[in-house]
């Protein structure tokens, strides 16, 4: 079944750097959790339609968190864990 979460979104510059900023209700501040299967999720921007990744699929603290065209990779997927330790996202 073909991925339709993005396709009718406007597109944005891919590599955009994903900002911590105060609420302003505009769509770029607004972010989809869509399930990728296997326990993970991508998390779609809504204005961009781009999904967060970590540029060069970094594994270091501190590395930049980017908007990106879904390509399929490890860095975009993450794992979402509730408060009480609970997975929403496990099979």
């Amino acid at each position: 079944m073909e991925d339709t979460s993005t396709r009718h979104r406007p597109r944005r510059n891919s590599r955009a750097p994903a900002a911590l900023c105060g609420d302003t209700l505009t769509a770029d501040h607004l972010w989809s959790v869509v399930d990728a299967g296997g326990g993970y999720a991508k998390l779609v921007n809504k204005n961009s339609g781009l999904v967060l990744g970590i540029d060069g699929m970094s594994t270091s603290s501190g590395a930049q968190a980017l908007q990106w065209d879904d390509s399929g990779t490890a860095d975009h997927l993450w794992s979402i864990v509730a408060e009480d330790g609970s997975t929403p996202f496990t099979s």
